[in-house]
């Protein structure tokens, strides 16, 4: 019996989609501004069916990005506490093969981050205030959601036994900061768009919160 063949993810179908998606967001938000707006949207077919589905739309999909995130912050947790240096540089020289650019000598979170938004110049920019670029912080929100999901001592169990304890554990020690705070502040972190974060680490640096401690202490 032969072997179903793999199928193939489309990315740049999966791209092409959610660009639709959040333009078609961007431009609906004039028109419910106003009463007149939405009126006017409400009486036209056309408008209607374009408002409702984008709605729904983005709910489908918000709905399963969570899901999504949390297997996405696992995969990249094992990949860099539990592997090794050598096999990091495999894996982002074979993501970097996928997105067409050179490959990338760096690992840990820097470089998983620098593979994995390659072609997002705005995710590789610092944040203000910290050592961090966008992407990798995006990286840290994965992974706080993953282990948020988790029950504390499987977080703690996790990493024992992992390749690259020395440069890349989260096993650290409980956060002195009040656990009410914290946890706030990942709920937000981890629902988060990209801009959200911005104002939230500039927030977090005017009001002095070393928000980095909240998130998990990769490499």
């Amino acid at each position: 019996m032969s072997k179903e063949e793999p199928k193939k993810v489309n990315v740049e179908e999966i791209a092409d989609g959610t660009l639709v998606l959040s333009k078609g967001l961007a431009g609906l938000v004039s028109s419910v501004k106003s009463k007149a707006g939405l009126t006017k949207v409400l009486a036209d077919d056309h408008a209607r069916v374009l408002l409702t589905g984008t709605l729904t739309s983005f709910i489908h999909i918000d709905l399963r990005f969570e899901t999504g995130m949390r297997a996405m912050g696992e995969i990249l947790f094992n990949l860099i506490n539990k592997q090794d240096e050598s096999m990091q540089r495999k894996a982002i020289h074979a993501i970097c093969d996928a997105q067409g650019i050179p490959p990338i000598e760096e690992t840990g979170r820097k470089g998983f981050a620098m593979a994995l938004f390659a072609k997002f110049p705005e995710m590789q920019q610092q944040v203000k205030g910290g050592k961090d670029t966008k992407g990798a912080l995006r990286l840290s929100s994965y992974m706080a959601a993953y282990k948020g999901s988790l029950p504390n001592k499987q977080i703690g169990a996790g990493n024992r036994g992992g390749g690259n304890a020395g440069s890349g554990s989260t096993d650290e020690t409980p956060s002195k900061k009040p656990k009410a705070a914290s946890e706030l502040f990942l709920r937000l972190w981890t629902n988060a768009t990209a801009t959200d974060q911005d104002v939230l680490t500039r927030l977090a640096g005017r009001a002095g919160i070393e928000f980095e401690d909240w998130l998990p202490k990769e490499k």
